[in-house]
């Protein structure tokens, strides 16, 4: 089951190692078995034999896989290589395949495919016969003083799977196409508020390098694709300088899409969070965040919220609750990001949770994680900021948008009618493909307030836009609107009274006053903004 990061490698990659939690445990039972599986092993070549042990224990599954494969091909009766070949394709999310050779392993006494075989069951959505080979595993591997915990974890997770496939949420779940996605992978896609464009990551051949990690993919980059004749265009390469020669992924984009969140990796770093800002039609070279948000740890994904003054992201830096943890950090008035605060045991296990989005009504978080009640790998959860800085209880937002597999980066519209994520779901193009969700019968609490700014000359302009809540006499943000188009997006919330001050470098304003008391329902307001004189 892949994810979105490697545990095993210092730097942001798809290919993550499925079971890593008993990884090592398992290699040393694997490692020892039987009399009889040595003595088969001894009729192989041993330098192959000794490689692909090698390549097993560093968890480079395509290596290890291709001489186990060809191991079997001298000794296809060896329930130890047919073991090691069925964990290797488990761990390359391909279940299919590993289950004849697991079954194979079961058949010839080896107890351990057990585990694997009710993993294998679980992705395939046989879910009773994933509890019954765990259950079996439980009792007859031995020693189990380790193992117990995570089988129980297993099992509880099918069983969560049982329950939320039960009851379906009415909503319509479709894949972006092959305009969009590749036979590679797609994922962590962020959207603008007027949903005219979509920046993604992806792995597919053509990018700015041609350089290639352990597992034989090619280094992420950015990408973007627009929105025209009703449907999505084929996608270009953003190219310098949001991306580079090594990792680049895009993680955020801003309420107003003038400044983007990404993770790249540098010489001397594991990876870093930069921002860049939208200059027109180019964007600026991305500059690093400062020392409090990039630590000596691992900071993999981040989003800012609507109003730009918080940034969460997600680290696996010492003092959490284990895993990586979801932290939030607010701006300083010198505009430097202040120390973090983590978000606290409501939101974070001793799992992982990662990848954070912030709603545009300000107090909603989605986050995937590997805890709380989950059915698969990575789950999307949902979370209601109180006050003190509470966090009312994650709720899981159900099936089918979580599935078995790994469901994350979840992003979601102002109006709640649509959103898009990542997922490894059967049936994609590639290994990991973005999906749009349609959802039905929901009610958002905030309205979207667009157009394009122009100077005296009714020429499009850059402003500097101020949005005020009257009723508390309160600045709930500045936003921008674009240097060459002067197109400007912004968020507001119904039930509350604004003052939009739009001011330019010439020292042009405009007030605009939108009144949004007696508002109920969400909907968007088109309205252009002609600068005035002071």
């Amino acid at each position: 089951m892949i994810t979105h990061y490697s545990d095993l490698h210092p730097f942001r990659m798809l290919t993550h190692r499925l079971f890593y939690l008993v990884f090592f445990f398992l290699i040393f039972l694997c490692s020892v078995g039987s009399a009889q599986d040595q003595k088969k092993k001894s009729k192989s070549d041993p330098r192959l034999v000794a490689d692909a042990q090698a390549m097993f224990e560093e968890g480079n599954f395509p290596e290890a896989l291709r001489d186990y494969q060809k191991l079997l091909e001298t000794d296809p009766e060896n329930t130890f290589y047919q073991l090691r070949t069925g964990i290797c394709l488990m761990n390359l999310n391909q279940p299919s395949k590993a289950m004849p050779l697991l079954l194979k392993a079961k058949d010839g006494g080896e107890v351990y495919s057990y585990y694997y075989l009710g993993r294998a069951y679980h992705l395939l959505e046989r879910l009773d016969e994933s509890i019954d080979a765990l259950n079996y595993f439980k009792v007859k591997a031995s020693p189990r003083a380790y193992l117990d915990s995570d089988v129980e974890k297993q099992i509880a997770r099918v069983r969560t799977a049982k329950k939320l496939m039960t009851k379906p949420l009415d909503v319509q779940i479709t894949n972006l196409g092959t305009k969009v996605n590749s036979p590679f992978d797609d994922y962590s896609p962020v959207f603008s508020a007027d949903d005219t464009e979509i920046f993604f990551t992806s792995r597919r051949e053509g990018g700015i390098s041609n350089e290639k990690d352990t597992d034989g993919d090619c280094f992420e980059d950015i990408y973007k694709a627009e929105f025209e004749n009703n449907e999505w265009q084929s996608p270009i390469n953003l190219g310098k300088p949001i991306n580079s020669s090594k990792h680049d992924a895009v993680i955020s984009l801003s309420a107003d899409g003038q400044y983007m969140l990404l993770y790249r990796t540098t010489v001397g770093y594991s990876g870093d969070l930069f921002i860049a800002a939208l200059q027109g039609d180019r964007w600026s070279e991305p500059e690093k965040l400062n020392e409090n948000i990039n630590s000596p740890y691992w900071e993999p994904s981040a989003a800012l919220s609507p109003d730009g003054r918080e940034i969460y992201f997600s680290s696996n830096r010492p003092g959490g609750y284990g895993g990586r943890d979801i932290y939030v950090s607010r701006k300083l008035p010198n505009g430097e990001w202040a120390l973090p605060r983590n978000l606290g045991p409501i939101i974070n296990t001793t799992e992982d949770e990662d990848a954070p989005f912030m709603h545009a009504d300000g107090k909603t978080i989605f986050f995937s994680s590997r805890g709380h009640e989950n059915m698969g790998s990575f789950d999307i959860f949902s979370s209601i900021k109180l006050e003190d800085n509470f966090w009312s209880e994650p709720q899981n937002v159900g099936y089918p948008i979580n599935t078995v597999g790994d469901d994350i980066f979840y992003v979601i519209a102002a109006n709640y009618d649509k959103g898009y994520y990542s997922s490894d779901k059967d049936g994609g193009f590639g290994k990991k493909d973005i999906y749009r969700i349609d959802l039905k019968n929901t009610a958002a609490e905030v309205m979207i307030m667009k157009g394009i700014v122009y100077d005296q000359n009714k020429v499009p302009t850059s402003s500097s836009i101020t949005l005020i809540d009257q009723n508390k006499n309160r600045i709930e943000g500045i936003f921008r609107s674009n240097s060459l188009t002067g197109k400007y997006i912004l968020v507001l919330n119904l039930g509350k009274s604004y003052k939009v001050m739009f001011e330019n470098d010439s020292h042009f304003t405009d007030v605009e006053l939108v009144d949004l008391q007696n508002e109920d329902r969400f909907s968007e307001i088109d309205r252009d903004v002609y600068l005035k004189g002071k």
